[in-house]
């Protein structure tokens, strides 16, 4: 019995010991060179786990304050549905539409205009209906000619926006030098009588299918940032200094990017929460690059930094 506690005893002994190693190794080159030969599917999930937890900060924090910050930066110029006069969204209302299942139809087929200007000040909000046949599938290719919508429509006192609704999406586009961009967007609610809203819940129902986008797309860019990139310089690593470094293997140069992501994803992910409105993921890139350049610096190129880690676990 005392010989079977004693090994136990032993055994939790080592365990914490490599827990205390890989802590060592998250930060030190050289301990990370301890974890080089790990079995391959170990790096792929701290890659996985980076790209879950990095985006959550921003994901959230847009969920909850999206439509704040739409207004506060005026993404897109946003804040000419909020601004309008009630009697400027009325020539939306007349357009008469309704949106089922995310999919928008005329409300009459006796409606005659299919485009409104909409005047904030000097600024024009210029909206646009492209119907596609009711019969269509989602999805449906749209065929407003939007490319000299700008060349058209000349506004040199202020700025021009285009809000195209097509059937199962629609487009934003401005003319505003801080956000001369276009972008197509997803309905964001399932069912929706423009005539029954007021002009808040309208310019809301349209904010909403942008800031989705965002989230969304700081997802892929999530990905982009922890598992393509770092598979990516993991193997220009390997072509490159598998003739001259210390590491041979691929999945050697693969270990280390696993190891390195867990610094810059919790530096990222603690301070997004702190500091959420300024999209910190953007800096992941940078931070993680010069991170594992160091690693990879130190553990193939110079040897005298790289003892063997078992013998220095013995000393401790």
């Amino acid at each position: 019995m005392e010989n079977n506690n004693t090994k136990k005893r032993i055994d939790f002994k080592t365990f914490m010991l490599m827990v205390w190693i890989f802590i060592k190794a998250l930060v030190i080159p050289k301990f990370a060179y301890r974890f080089r030969n790990m079995v391959i599917i170990f790096p792929i999930i701290l890659l996985i786990i980076a790209w879950i937890l990095l985006p959550i900060p921003i994901q959230t924090y847009m969920g909850q304050n999206g439509r704040a910050e739409f207004q506060k930066q005026n993404i897109n110029n946003v804040n000419l549905l909020y601004q309008m006069e009630d009697t400027e969204f009325e020539k939306i209302k007349d357009l008469g539409l309704r949106f089922d299942l995310k999919i928008m139809y005329e409300e009459t087929t006796e409606i005659d205009a299919k485009e409104t200007i909409i005047n904030v000040g000097n600024d024009k909000l210029y909206v646009v209906v492209d119907l596609v046949e009711e019969d269509q599938i989602k999805g449906a290719s749209t065929h407003y000619d939007y490319v000299n919508f700008f060349d058209t429509y000349v506004n040199e006192e202020g700025n021009n926006t285009l809000l195209v609704l097509y059937n199962s999406r629609y487009l934003v586009r401005s003319n505003n030098p801080k956000h001369s961009f276009s972008n197509y967007y997803e309905y964001n609610m399932d069912t929706f009588k423009v005539s029954e809203v007021d002009k808040s819940t309208f310019a809301n129902f349209i904010t909403d299918g942008m800031i989705n986008v965002i989230i969304n797309t700081y997802g892929w860019y999530a990905a982009l940032y922890t598992i393509i990139i770092p598979l990516a310089i993991s193997l220009f690593c390997f072509i490159i200094f598998r003739s001259t470094s210390r590491i041979k293997r691929f999945k050697n140069y693969l270990n280390v990017a696993g190891i390195v992501s867990i610094v810059p994803s919790l530096l990222i992910f603690i301070f997004s929460w702190i500091f959420p409105n300024l999209s910190l993921i953007q800096y992941y890139v940078p931070v993680y690059i010069a991170y594992y350049f160091f690693f990879i610096a130190i553990i193939s190129f110079k040897k005298e930094k790289v003892i063997k880690v078992e013998d220095e676990v013995k000393a401790d």
